[in-house]
C-alpha cells in the first residue's frame, strides 16, 4: 500500500484534471453514440482505438474532445485495447479496420537489444537514446522479477520477431500502453502476441513504473488475453 501510494503521488504532475476531463469526455461521448444507436459496437472500439493510434479516423465532433498534444492522462488506455481484441475474437472480426489498427507500428530508425532477455526497444530519434536506456533497463528488471522470480507467464514473440517490442511514440493521451494483436497458434490456451508503447513525453521519474505496470499486462496477454478488465488493472497496479 505504502509503495501504491507514493507512486500515486508520483503521478501527480504527470495527471493533470484538465487532461483527465478531456480523456473522458470523449470516451463519455463515444460511449454516447453507442448507447444511442448512432455507431455500432465495432464502430465504438474503432473511435476509441483510433483516439490513441489514428485520430484522422475520428469525427470532426470527437476530434474537438482529444487531450492536448503531447498531454498524457489516461491511465487505462491498456484496458480499451484489451476491450478492443476481445470484441474481435468474440465476434470473429479478424482482418476488418479495427484489427488492422491494432497492428504493430512500423519499425523506427533506432533499436536497442537488451543481451539478458528477448527484448528490444524501438524509438524514432537519437535524443531519445536515454529515454530508450531507461525503458530497456526496467523492462529487463520486470522480465527478471516477473517471469524468473514469480513464473509469470513469458510474453509470447510472434514468429520471425525474435524479441519483445517496446515502441517510443506518441501515446495519443496515454503514458503508455500495452496491445494484444493476433492470437498465438502454438499453444492451446487463449494467448496472444502483444506490444508495449511508451509515451515519448512520460516524465523520467515514472518512466521505470508505467514500463513495469505495461509489462504485467504483456505477461497476462500470455496467460490469458480474454481476462476480466478488473484482473487485468489491478494486478498490474499492484506489480507497479
Amino acid at each position: 500500500m505504502t509503495l501504491l501510494l507514493c507512486f500515486a503521488l508520483n503521478l501527480v504532475p504527470l495527471l493533470s484534471s484538465s487532461t483527465l476531463s478531456s480523456q473522458s469526455e470523449l470516451f463519455t461521448e463515444i460511449d454516447a453514440l453507442y448507447q444511442q444507436g448512432a455507431i455500432d459496437a465495432q464502430t465504438r472500439h474503432l473511435y476509441r482505438i483510433a483516439s490513441f493510434k489514428q485520430t484522422r479516423l475520428l469525427p470532426r465532433d470527437l476530434r474537438r474532445l482529444l487531450p492536448p498534444h503531447g498531454a498524457t492522462g489516461a491511465i487505462n488506455a491498456s484496458s480499451i485495447f484489451s476491450d478492443a481484441w476481445q470484441w474481435i475474437v468474440t465476434n470473429q472480426a479478424y482482418d476488418g479496420e479495427l484489427h488492422q489498427l491494432l497492428q504493430p507500428p512500423p519499425y523506427q530508425n533506432f533499436v536497442i537489444e537488451s543481451s539478458l532477455w528477448p527484448i528490444r526497444v524501438h524509438y524514432a530519434s537519437s535524443s531519445e537514446e536515454a529515454m530508450a536506456q531507461e525503458i530497456l533497463a526496467t523492462a529487463e528488471t520486470s522480465w527478471a522479477v516477473e517471469i524468473e522470480q514469480f513464473g509469470f507467464y513469458a510474453p509470447p514473440i510472434e514468429p520471425g520477431k525474435e524479441k519483445y517490442d517496446y515502441f517510443i511514440e506518441s501515446g495519443g493521451g496515454a503514458g503508455g500502453y500495452t496491445v494484444p494483436y493476433a492470437e498465438n497458434p502454438l499453444t492451446d490456451w487463449t494467448d496472444c502476441y502483444s506490444y508495449i508503447v511508451i509515451d515519448a513525453s512520460t516524465p523520467e521519474s515514472i518512466v521505470g513504473g508505467v514500463v513495469a505496470h505495461e509489462f504485467n499486462h504483456a505477461a497476462q496477454t500470455a496467460m490469458d488475453c480474454l481476462e476480466i478488465r478488473t484482473f487485468f488493472e489491478n494486478s498490474a497496479t499492484y506489480i507497479m
